[in-house]
C-alpha cells in the first residue's frame, strides 16, 4: 500500500535544458542516471525524502523497442508524451514495502493490466561515489486520460546504500521538498479522478471531495473538469522566500512574487509552474 509521496517523473525533450532550468531555480542537480531502456534522468533529491526527476530520451531506437516489449513505464511516459507534448509532470510516483502486492490491488480496481517492472542500475551519488540502484515498481493508469498516472515503487537493498543514492544536497534555494501536487482540467468529462486517486492510494478525500492528504504530502483533484486533465502545479517547501527571490533577481528567472508565496510559470526544461512556499 502506498505510504508517501516518492517522487514526480517530469517528462523533458531534452535533459541538458532541464538541468540548466533547474539549476537557474537555485536546486543541486545530481549527475544524470541512465537507464537500460532508452531514458535517462537528473535527479533533485530532497530532505523529506521525496525527489524530482527530470527525463528525457537518450537512445531513441531503444526507447521504442522497450515500448514494443511492454515496459510499464515507457508505455506511461509515452501515453503522456502522445496526448500533450514532450513536457510535463507525467507521473506522480508513491513509495511502497509491497510493489507486487501493489499491482495485484490496482489490476483488481480494474486498471489496465501492467505487468510488475524491475531493474537495476548505476546510481551516482551526491558525493560522487557510485552505487548499485535496484527498484520495482507497480502501475495504475488510466488509459482514457493518461496524464493521471501513478505508480508505486520498492527500493531494493542495503538500507544504507539507499539512502546514500537518496542523499539530499544543499539547495541554494532552501529548498525541503515537494509538498503539494495539483491536478487540473481543461473540460468536462466522464472520468472520475478522485474515484482512480482514491483506489490507488487506499486514502479517503478530506470532506471537500477533492483534497487528499498522505503525512506531510496534498493532492488536489479537479473534480469539475476531468477531461485533458494532467498537472498544473506543484509546490516545493523552502526555508527562506527571500532567498528564493535574490537567486531568480541574480538569474533573470521570471516569477510572480506574492505575500506568501513565489509562482514561476512553466518553462522549458522545467514541466509544470512551481510554487515556492515557506
Amino acid at each position: 500500500m502506498p505510504s508517501d509521496l516518492d517522487h514526480l517523473v517530469i517528462s523533458v525533450s531534452a535533459l541538458d535544458q532541464a538541468r540548466a532550468r533547474y539549476e537557474a531555480l537555485g536546486f543541486t542537480v545530481n549527475a544524470d542516471g541512465i537507464h537500460p531502456f532508452g531514458t535517462y534522468n537528473c535527479c533533485i533529491f530532497f530532505e523529506n525524502d521525496t525527489y524530482l526527476e527530470p527525463l528525457a530520451i537518450k537512445d531513441q531506437a531503444a526507447y521504442e523497442a522497450a515500448i514494443a516489449d511492454k515496459n510499464p513505464f515507457l508505455m506511461t511516459v509515452d501515453d503522456y508524451r502522445k496526448k500533450f507534448d514532450a513536457e510535463g509532470v507525467c507521473c506522480v510516483v508513491f513509495k511502497t514495502k509491497d510493489a507486487a502486492s501493489d499491482r495485484e490491488r490496482f489490476h483488481s480496481s480494474q486498471f489496465p493490466h501492467r505487468e510488475l517492472l524491475a531493474f537495476t542500475r548505476n546510481a551516482k551519488n551526491a558525493d560522487g561515489s557510485e552505487t548499485i540502484l535496484s527498484v520495482k515498481g507497480a502501475y495504475a493508469v488510466n488509459e482514457e486520460e493518461p496524464a493521471v498516472s501513478f505508480f508505486t515503487v520498492e527500493w531494493i537493498g542495503d538500507t544504507q546504500e539507499i539512502a546514500k543514492i537518496r542523499s539530499a544536497p544543499i539547495h541554494a534555494n532552501g529548498a525541503i521538498g515537494v509538498t503539494e501536487v495539483s491536478y487540473k482540467g481543461e473540460n468536462q468529462s466522464s472520468f472520475d479522478i478522485v474515484d482512480q486517486i482514491q483506489k490507488v492510494t487506499g486514502t479517503a478525500p478530506l470532506s471537500d471531495g477533492s483534497t487528499f492528504r498522505m503525512n506531510e504530502f496534498t493532492l488536489l483533484a479537479d473534480r469539475h473538469n476531468t477531461g485533458s486533465v494532467k498537472i498544473d502545479y506543484f509546490k516545493v517547501a523552502v526555508k527562506s522566500l527571500a532567498v528564493v527571490k535574490d537567486i531568480f533577481a541574480q538569474n533573470n528567472v521570471g516569477h510572480d512574487s506574492q505575500s506568501d508565496k513565489i509562482v514561476v510559470p512553466a518553462s522549458d526544461g522545467q514541466g509544470a509552474t512551481i510554487i515556492f512556499q515557506e
